[in-house]
């Protein structure tokens, strides 16, 4: 049954480009751009919508990591809602091109920082600590454990601050990954969340 979902799903993204969307906040109802194909993989409204509501007592004022960034949607949701800055970065150009268009669509360059490195290159020149990661890679290419030990040894997350994991329900996650402590895991449709805390 998985298998069929997941099919039905990739021949969707193959002819359909979706079109993600700013949710709430002072951005709301921005329409963003987004390149065609499985690429990128737009968390849907449903999915966000949730998301976000667990997140909100972490927002407002939040520096924020968008570490594989694709559309950059995650990003301008935390911004839209209130969060002071965000540093994006995509290793695919067509993707920093995207974002950036997206965060002129938003008039928001003022708050932000695009680029597009290899994620551990970004991790290194990220400027001041952050409160808030989005971390979104590819599914199953074992990412997120080594992105989340990467910025663990760079100690750019301040005490309480939180990663978010979106990855397919085939990638296994340790209950801790260095100071980060599993405080919430849920499921929406074929897409797997898992947040982290970093403990005192």
């Amino acid at each position: 049954m998985h298998r069929v979902i997941e099919t039905l799903c990739i021949f969707f993204y193959k002819e359909v480009t979706i079109i993600p969307r700013i949710i709430a906040g002072k951005y709301k109802r921005i329409m963003l751009l987004a390149p065609k194909g499985l690429d990128t993989r737009p968390t849907i409204d449903r999915t966000k919508e949730a998301l976000f509501s667990i997140l909100l007592p972490y927002i407002s004022g939040a520096i924020v990591l968008d570490l594989f960034a694709g559309t950059g949607q995650l990003g301008l949701e935390a911004l839209s809602r209130g969060a002071s800055f965000v540093y994006f970065n995509d290793y695919q150009k067509k993707c920093r091109d995207i974002i950036n268009k997206n965060i002129d669509k938003c008039n928001a360059h003022e708050f932000c920082q695009v680029t597009s490195l290899d994620f551990k290159k970004a991790i290194n020149i990220i400027g001041k600590p952050v409160n808030l990661v989005f971390l979104d890679p590819p599914y199953d290419c074992g990412l997120i454990t080594s992105s989340i030990e990467k910025l663990h040894d760079n100690d750019i997350i301040m005490t309480g601050g939180l990663i978010v994991c979106e990855h397919s329900g085939n990638e296994k996650l340790n209950e801790k990954i260095c100071a980060f402590k599993l405080i919430d895991q849920r499921k929406y449709g074929i897409a797997h969340i898992s947040i982290y805390k970093k403990e005192d």
